[in-house]
């Protein structure tokens, strides 16, 4: 028997409301008389569940400064928190666990409500005050890495893997060479693709040493690839000059500059990921603060190639490596080692399948929602295939 079960998503941003909508999606096509609440956005409005929030008032807060920003997102927390009270879920799908909503987390299950965590990318890495706080606060975890399950093993907290929401990359259809012509890049020469990260400290922080690189190498075409919330303004202060190198600046294209280039240096993050989904040879450089140093200290890796393979498989440049002449010194090595490329992209190939999951990874979250309030997935497509074979 299919009960009707309340199911409340918690989706601060964009990515989360996306995930979340389309596991909403997949949750009504099983179970269409389910009730679903957010603390979410457009997507999942648009998928047919009452949005008591929209997650821009928490983007709004953190937009402040910190004094006018905590008074902000305690107020959002405690708007939430009523809000459970009162319509009291039989599951809380919280999707990014942060501190803040390790709190939510935490005050649901007091009262009853069975939490569900989804651990997104930006914490992969947890100091080990986290991991208790994690502990006390959800029932189950469903994990985007397979790593992550693995470190949750012997916490006693139950996992699940449900596989990376990767975004589709248009580019990875392109030929290297079509997409140098999109690029309008006619050169012989070897390209080199710049990502040094999505905001302003980033760029501060890691585009002078890569315009060292370049000077280093004048046998390489450079081409930057530029954060969509970074413009060409903020380039005028660099030095060298950026048009004296000959540096090509693309913004909004990093898919496509991936894709034309023949290495890339970039940071630690999901950049290093999509470079590898487009078997795009890279040398990651980073400077580890906060939670990427605690990531970093623990398994003596930063990027996330290296952390999903469990073995080096990119270069990396960390800490006090993360300098120039390192960078170029690394960078005239394997531009000049045809097989460590091809090595490193045949590490890529086998790093995919490590990431791909038989089903869509909302419908495997859909189906762990199933699961933790009795209502199986695989039970409503069996009533549904006895029903076409009674009808037949």
């Amino acid at each position: 028997m299919i009960m009707v079960r309340r199911v409340m998503f918690i989706a601060p941003g964009e990515r989360q409301d996306k995930l979340a909508a389309n596991c909403a999606k997949e949750i009504h096509r099983y179970f269409p008389d389910w009730y679903l609440s957010a603390l979410g956005g457009e997507q999942l409005r648009a998928a047919g569940a009452e949005v008591f929030m929209d997650y821009a008032r928490i983007e709004n807060a953190r937009s402040l400064n910190t004094l006018s920003m905590v008074p902000q997102l305690n107020s959002v927390i405690v708007s939430i928190k009523r809000r459970i009270l009162q319509a009291h879920p039989d599951l809380l799908v919280v999707i990014g666990m942060t501190p803040q909503f390790l709190a939510i987390s935490r005050f649901a299950k007091t009262h009853g409500v069975k939490v569900l965590g989804v651990m997104l990318p930006k914490r992969w890495c947890w100091r080990a005050s986290d991991m208790a706080r994690l502990i006390d606060s959800v029932d189950h975890v469903a994990c985007v890495y397979p790593y992550i399950k693995n470190a949750l093993k012997n916490t006693g907290v139950a996992s699940s893997f449900i596989g990376l929401p990767l975004p589709p990359l248009e580019a990875s259809t392109l030929s290297r060479d079509q997409a140098r012509e999109a690029l309008s890049l006619y050169s012989d020469k070897p390209v080199v693709g710049l990502m040094p990260g999505n905001t302003l400290k980033e760029l501060k922080r890691f585009l002078p040493m890569m315009l060292s690189v370049a000077e280093d190498h004048p046998e390489c075409r450079f081409v930057l690839a530029l954060a969509p919330n970074l413009s060409k303004a903020h380039l005028k202060s660099f030095k060298p000059d950026l048009r004296e190198l000959g540096v090509w600046i693309v913004k909004e294209q990093t898919d496509v500059v991936l894709k034309a280039s023949d290495v890339a240096l970039c940071t630690s993050g999901r950049i290093s990921l999509e470079a590898a989904r487009m078997k795009t040879p890279v040398i990651v450089v980073e400077k580890c603060f906060g939670l990427r140093k605690d990531r970093f200290v623990t398994s003596g890796m930063a990027s996330l190639c290296n952390l999903l393979a469990d073995k080096p498989i990119v270069p990396e440049l960390c800490q006090q490596k993360a300098n120039a002449r390192a960078m170029s010194k690394v960078l005239g090595e394997l531009l000049d080692n045809a097989v460590s490329r091809e090595t490193m992209v045949a590490h890529f190939e086998a790093l995919s399948d490590t990431l791909q999951t038989k089903r869509p990874v909302a419908h495997n979250l859909a189906a762990l929602v199933g699961n933790l309030l009795g209502q199986p997935l695989s039970t409503v497509e069996d009533s549904a295939l006895a029903c076409e074979l009674d009808s037949m």
